[in-house]
């Protein structure tokens, strides 16, 4: 299995190096992606670089981020053919950065050309400007909706399978599962039974159980909320999680996930709470009510549809057979 950019951080980071050196290591994205990156650091701060060819990057107008110093560089230690955009954290907030390379990463995946290169890169600071300048950002009633099924998905999850699930915990990262175990998947939902019972699919691959390829069993859970005024929120969700964890990796990758998440502990303002009624559990096979890719016509995607819980009564399992599966 290939490294995390998260694992491959860790490593880093965890390297002793010289005073007047820098260390940098090269992250690989895909067979396809256009650029290279690096991930390194000195004995102050940490660095991310973007590979381009000689050439390409004449007259380019870079973008600015509070936070973080955004220069060109010519690196000889790694390439001395290729020029690079340099990308220096300037704060002390090495997990923020962490989760900024991240994302970064996510966005890069696809990229098969540089113009696609620059503007995956400005679409991710855009996303991070409110986090390095200490602005408040606010999710949305189904975010924090949403967020909160999967956190408390995630301490159930804990409390099964042990502390180490937490690295099982994909959904801050585009194009993932919520949960991924090996070959098995588990998607979260929820909604507000007092007034809905469907479920919102975000895409047409999210209940494809033949997505990714290597996929072999995919599962469903569903959280069934009230919205109150005093109830439980992210904040008090994301502190059970913590709680729970002890060992140190464990807790900065959670952290990271939730600063992709937009969400920083010591500074979000929830603005909603919920209640749980209960759960429903399905295992997503055969006719199971879905839109997927194949069902599509040629150039059609981005498929947002809802699916009544009622029509899920014959794929419906116990938490018991869940977590015995996964």
């Amino acid at each position: 299995m290939s490294k995390s950019i998260y694992d491959k951080w860790r490593e880093v980071l965890d390297t002793a190096i010289e005073d007047s050196s820098i260390m940098i290591s090269n992250y690989f994205l895909s067979l396809s992606t256009k650029t290279q990156l690096y991930i390194g650091k000195s004995n102050k701060y940490q660095f991310i670089f973007l590979e381009f060819g000689n050439g390409v990057l004449d007259n380019v107008e870079l973008p600015e981020l509070k936070g973080v110093e955004i220069s060109l560089s010519q690196e000889a230690s790694i390439d001395k053919t290729k020029e690079y955009i340099k990308i220096r954290n300037k704060t002390d907030n090495t997990e923020l950065f962490i989760a900024f390379s991240s994302s970064l990463c996510d966005a890069l995946i696809d990229t098969h050309d540089y113009q696609s290169v620059f503007v995956a890169l400005d679409t991710v600071i855009k996303e991070y400007r409110a986090f390095f300048t200490s602005e408040n950002h606010s999710l949305t009633l189904q975010e924090e909706q949403g967020l909160c099924a999967e956190l408390l998905e995630l301490s159930r999850l804990i409390d099964v399978k042990g502390e180490d699930a937490v690295q099982c915990w994909a959904g801050p990262s585009m194009n993932k599962r919520d949960f991924l175990f090996d070959t098995k998947a588990l998607e979260i939902k929820s909604t507000l039974g007092q007034v809905d019972s469907s479920i919102l699919i975000s895409n047409e691959n999210q209940l494809d159980y033949s997505y990714p390829p290597a996929m072999t069993d995919l599962y469903l859970k569903v959280y069934i909320f009230e919205k109150v005024n005093a109830g439980f929120n992210i904040i008090s969700c994301a502190q059970e999680v913590l709680a729970k964890l002890v060992n140190i990796n464990n807790r900065t990758y959670f952290m990271v996930n939730l600063l992709k998440m937009k969400v920083d502990l010591n500074s979000y303002k929830c603005k909603y709470n919920f209640s749980q009624q209960f759960t429903r559990q399905y295992k997503v096979y055969g006719s199971f009510p879905r839109i997927t890719q194949n069902m599509l016509s040629k150039g059609v995607f981005n498929v947002k549809y809802r699916i009544h819980l009622d029509a899920l009564l014959d794929y419906e399992i116990t938490e018991e057979d869940l977590y015995g599966q996964l």
